[in-house]
């Protein structure tokens, strides 16, 4: 079967797998689609793996991000939010807070604080600077040999 994402990307489902067969996140949350890393340098723009990465914090923190094509964030911008996501998630509250304190939009900290079920859900995921999360083989329980990028893409 074919795919498609809103970037005029497309691929074909080369297998389908049990979920339990699906590569994990450290928390034991399964990942629903394994793009081939092959198709990646040829197939995909740079604003496709940005969006990956600026996603995942997005998803982490429980907000909404939009950002211009040519006049938004940068790389930079985006391994910082990466960051914060990291701390939300896989540090305590006052930690989290007497470190961003001076540096994220007080009405922002007020969200994060009153909804710590996000926090909760990705609690235990160490997510680098670079978006890359380390995972497990859904079949052996094992790690890959090294960290995997994870986001969240719009397929159809």
């Amino acid at each position: 079967d074919k795919m498609a994402g809103r970037h005029g990307n497309k691929g074909v489902v080369s297998r389908v797998l049990p979920v339990e067969d699906m590569p994990f996140l450290p928390n034991g949350r399964p990942l629903d689609i394994v793009l081939n890393p092959l198709g990646v340098p040829s197939r995909m723009n740079i604003g496709q793996v940005l969006e990956i990465h600026l996603s995942l914090a997005a998803r982490v923190l429980g907000i909404d991000i939009s950002t211009p094509v040519f006049d938004g964030a940068n790389e930079f911008d985006i391994m910082d939010t990466l960051e914060v996501a990291n701390d939300y998630a896989n540090t305590s509250w006052e930690e989290f807070e007497a470190k961003y304190k001076d540096q994220l939009d007080p009405d922002l900290l007020d969200y994060l604080k009153n909804h710590p079920e996000n926090r909760e859900d990705w609690k235990g995921v160490p997510i680098n600077r670079d978006g890359k999360v380390r995972l497990r083989d859904g079949r052996s329980g094992e790690y890959f040999d090294g960290p995997v990028t994870v986001g969240f893409m719009h397929y159809l």
